[in-house]
This record gives C-alpha cells, sequence and structure tokens, in this order.
C-alpha cells in the first residue's frame, strides 16, 4: 500500500493555527501540481466504440493529438486490440478477431 504523503489532519490550538494553514497550503498546492502534471487525467471518455474487424476510425474531440488511451470497460472476451494512427482528429484502431467488438475508451 502506498505511503500517504500528505500530513494527517490534527486540531490546531491557538498560535497553530497559521502553521497549519501553510501547511495544508503546501500539500494542496503539491496535490494540484500532480494532477496538473498528469498526462493522463486531461482526457475525454468514449463510451460503445464498436471497433471492427477491421480498421476502425474513431473521433476523440480532443483537440490535439493523443498522448494514449486505455479500455476502460465492456471487454466481454480477450481481445488485443492495436493502434494503427493517431492525429489531432482521429484514433485509428483494429482487433485481432473477426468479430467486432464494443468498448469504452479513455483517450488522452
Amino acid at each position: 500500500m502506498a505511503e500517504n504523503t500528505l500530513t494527517p489532519f490534527k486540531r490546531a490550538d491557538g498560535e497553530d493555527v497559521e502553521e497549519r494553514l501553510r501547511l495544508l497550503q503546501e500539500n494542496l498546492e503539491r496535490c494540484l501540481q500532480f494532477i496538473d502534471q498528469c498526462p493522463i487525467i486531461d482526457g475525454r471518455l468514449i463510451e460503445d466504440v464498436e471497433i471492427l474487424a477491421a480498421t476502425t476510425t474513431i473521433k476523440h474531440g480532443l483537440g490535439r493529438t493523443p498522448r494514449g488511451w486505455v479500455v476502460v470497460g465492456k471487454l466481454p472476451t480477450f481481445h488485443v486490440i492495436v493502434e494503427l494512427s493517431r492525429s489531432s482528429t482521429t484514433l485509428v484502431l483494429d482487433v485481432n478477431a473477426a468479430v467486432s467488438v464494443t468498448v469504452d475508451l479513455w483517450v488522452f
């Protein structure tokens, strides 16, 4: 289990309030910096994407070339989905099966 990197909340008494608020602000700033620098957060969920046994082009709507993508749901059986290309408007995927699969994708 990962160690908690934030200082645990403790009840502040009197003169200790300013120091506690400073620590809280530092911890909050660290958390926000992590979120801001995490590439996977800046993405979009695309639900019910049917990936055909042939090449499938998906309009991702990010307005930039995606850094990556992840299947986040609805993969009923084992299939390997292969990325063929990506651009500022589309993501082109293929599935290694004779049938299509429907998935939810997080594109980031």
